[in-house]
C-alpha cells in the first residue's frame, strides 16, 4: 500500500505537487493563520481532486474554524475522513489520528489562540488512549512536546508521521517523518512524503 504524507500546507497546498498513492494523509494546518471557514472549504476542494482512493485528515493548530465548528467541519470536510482520535483500518492498515496539542507548543511558536490545544493533563488523557498495534500514527504535534516520545515509544507504531515548523526530522527505532510543506513564514521546507507500507 502506497501513503501520501501532506501536512502544514498553511494554505498553499495549491503550489505542490501530490503523489498519486493509495491513502493521502494530511497531518493538519491546511488553513492560513487565520483559519476560516473558506480554508476548510478550499482544501476539501482540493481533496476531491486528488485521486487517492482513502483520504484521511488530522486537523492542526491552525485550523481554528475547525475547533470552534468541530461537527460542522467533519461535515464539510467530505471528501475524507476526519480522525479525531480515531483509529480506521484500510486493507490491513491501521490507522489512528490525533490533533491535539498542549499549550506550551502554541506559544512556543508565538500564537495567541490556537486550535486543538489544551493543558498537558487533558492532551496527556487524549494520549494516553492512543492504542498499540497501529501501522500509522498521526499526530500534528511532533514528538518532544507533553510526553508524545514516550507514548510513541510505548505503543510502538511502524510509522508516526507529525507535521509543524520547520521540518526537522526526529528518528528513532520507530520510522518518525515530519511532513512538513511550508513553514510559518510559508517558505517551501518540505514535499510531500510518499512511503509503501
Amino acid at each position: 500500500m502506497r501513503l501520501v504524507f501532506i501536512g502544514c500546507t498553511n494554505r498553499q497546498d495549491d503550489l505542490l505537487a501530490v503523489p498519486d498513492g493509495d491513502v493521502l494523509i494530511c497531518t493538519g494546518d491546511f488553513s492560513s493563520y487565520f483559519g476560516m471557514r473558506y480554508d476548510l472549504d478550499r482544501f476539501n476542494a482540493l481533496l476531491g481532486r486528488l485521486p487517492h482512493k482513502h483520504k484521511f485528515v488530522v486537523f492542526g493548530d491552525r485550523d481554528l474554524w475547525c475547533d470552534d465548528h468541530e461537527e460542522e467541519a467533519i461535515s464539510r470536510m467530505f471528501n475524507a475522513k476526519v480522525l479525531l482520535d480515531e483509529t480506521v483500518e484500510v486493507d490491513g492498515v491501521k490507522i489512528h489520528g490525533t490533533p491535539w496539542a498542549p499549550w506550551s507548543f502554541g506559544r512556543k511558536y508565538g500564537f495567541m489562540r490556537m486550535a486543538f490545544c489544551d493543558d498537558d493533563n487533558f492532551i496527556q488523557y487524549r494520549w494516553a488512549h492512543i492504542p498499540e498495534g497501529l501501522d500509522v500514527l498521526v499526530t500534528h504535534c511532533p514528538p518532544g512536546w507533553c510526553g508524545l516520545e514516550e507514548i510513541v515509544a510505548k505503543v510502538r507504531p511502524k510509522v508516526h508521521a507529525f507535521s509543524h515548523g520547520d521540518g526537522k526530522q526526529y528518528y528513532a527505532r520507530i520510522k518518525q517523518v515530519n511532513v512538513t510543506q511550508f513553514d510559518g513564514a510559508g517558505k517551501q521546507v518540505g514535499k510531500p512524503v510518499v512511503m509503501d507500507i
